[in-house]
């Protein structure tokens, strides 16, 4: 597994006063958290496949210290996706001691699949939420650009289900100060970041507009790029899955109401489905009912089936023509491995 571990108490550091005691087993976490983080990579590059070994010695925090233990762990927190047959797993030991472990699933079943996993990486990162609720308000406690305050302001409706703003770069780049270029990294409480590079055009209007705006779109699609290479750098341990998006005001500066934004490749496929685990998780706060996947399922079933219900009420009054939309997609098979996060004290 990769050496950095992504347990709550290695990543993140409070004064000792505030300081959180994580209510996960530490490896668990890191382990659960790492496999989800895997899977979730594999998706946004069009794979159905990944793996991460293990070399067999205890966890950095002791509390794994097995092949079994680790088997143990994978079946508890992903059996309702290998009994739904949403996700296979394969365990192998190789020659040289190490084991690999390897996931595959069809990428005909990627949105339930995410769905899954998003449920999964929410109870995982559970003890993450605080730490994102102090960082937000921060953030967010400083006078405001007009086009910066449009997009933190109206964050739900474009990306519904992401509730803080982590991190923010602003300025200008123009001698008048009017245009202006940033920065904005937002997350959600299941370990979802999203990195969003962020530009007010300002291109006029004119015979080259179209291509004005096309050329600078894409200046801002290499700037989210590199701050998400930086960013998955810098806050490795601390997220589940990094996304890529742009916002841009695409005309002059009296069109701030019609700003554009758009994921980055495949980045889009997992961020459609924050809502929905974020609306079926309120539902859940504060109930003794369990937050299992058989609920999330039963909760998943039943809208399916009230939709259906208003569906089939008004083609009895009237004749409707029905098409059937097929998703077809090309997906490469392809692992990923990971190294062992170890002790250095291996000693059992």
């Amino acid at each position: 597994m990769s050496l950095n571990c992504h347990c709550y108490s290695c990543n993140i550091k409070y004064p000792s006063n505030t300081y959180i005691i994580s209510s996960n087993n530490e490896d668990e976490q890191n382990l659960i958290m790492q496999i989800c983080k895997r899977i979730f990579e594999s998706i946004q590059l069009n794979h159905n496949s990944t793996e991460i070994s293990y070399d067999g010695n205890k966890m950095l925090h002791g509390q794994i210290r097995n092949i079994n233990e680790v088997e143990n762990c994978i079946n508890k927190e992903f059996n309702q996706l290998f009994e739904s047959k949403l996700l296979d797993k394969e365990i192998k030991k190789l020659p040289i001691g190490i084991w690999r472990i390897g996931f595959k699933w069809d990428e005909f079943n990627n949105d339930t699949l995410i769905k899954g996993l998003l449920k999964i990486s929410r109870k995982s990162y559970s003890d993450f939420s605080r730490y994102l609720q102090s960082i937000d308000s921060q953030k967010r406690n400083i006078n405001e650009e007009k086009l910066k305050k449009h997009l933190i302001d109206n964050l739900e409706g474009y990306l519904p289900g992401v509730e803080y703003l982590f991190e923010c770069t602003w300025k200008s780049y123009d001698d008048n100060n009017n245009c202006y270029e940033g920065e904005f990294i937002f997350a959600s409480n299941s370990g979802i970041f999203i990195v969003v590079g962020a530009k007010w055009l300002n291109v006029k209007c004119g015979r080259n507009t179209r291509r004005s705006i096309n050329l600078s779109r894409n200046d801002v699609k290499d700037q989210a790029l590199n701050h998400k290479d930086k960013a998955s750098e810098e806050f490795n341990g601390k997220y589940v899955a990094l996304l890529g998006a742009t916002f841009t005001n695409d005309l002059d500066m009296d069109s701030s109401e019609n700003p554009t934004f758009e994921f980055i490749n495949n980045d889009g496929v997992i961020a459609q489905h924050l809502k929905e685990i974020c609306d079926f998780s309120r539902r859940y706060d504060g109930s003794q009912t369990p937050l299992s996947y058989d609920s999330y399922n039963s909760y998943n079933s039943y809208n399916n089936q009230a939709t259906i219900s208003v569906q089939q009420a008004a083609q009895e009054g009237s004749v409707m023509n029905t098409g059937i939309i097929a998703k077809i997609a090309a997906a490469a098979a392809a692992g990923y491995v990971i190294y062992q996060t170890f002790s250095r004290n291996n000693k059992e």
